[in-house]
């Protein structure tokens, strides 16, 4: 569901004036997933560092160009969590 935005008008002397704007959009999205989940290195699962515009893990020696190659897992935890999106055309992918 796309944010969408609804506008509270009153009528005051025979003019509309604006009262104020709500936003809609899915409680869902209100999280965080950074709040409860760390991103890791897939192979070794251990927390990679930052260096140079490039993910760097100290234990297997493995960079990575972008934190969307990285595995998301529960903090404090080795599971790790597969994020389902559903395309047009009735093709789930899965990303990790």
């Amino acid at each position: 569901m796309k944010p969408r935005k609804l506008t509270l008008v009153a009528k005051v002397m025979g003019m509309d004036t604006k009262i104020a704007q709500v936003k809609i959009q899915n409680f869902a999205k209100e999280t965080e997933l950074k709040d409860w989940t760390d991103l890791v290195c897939p192979k070794c699962l251990e927390k990679p560092g930052y260096h140079k515009s490039l993910y760097e893990c100290n234990s297997c020696n493995e960079t990575y160009s972008w934190w969307g190659k990285l595995a998301r897992i529960v903090k404090g935890t080795k599971q790790i969590i597969n994020i389902s999106r559903a395309r047009s055309g009735g093709t789930l992918f899965t990303f990790h």
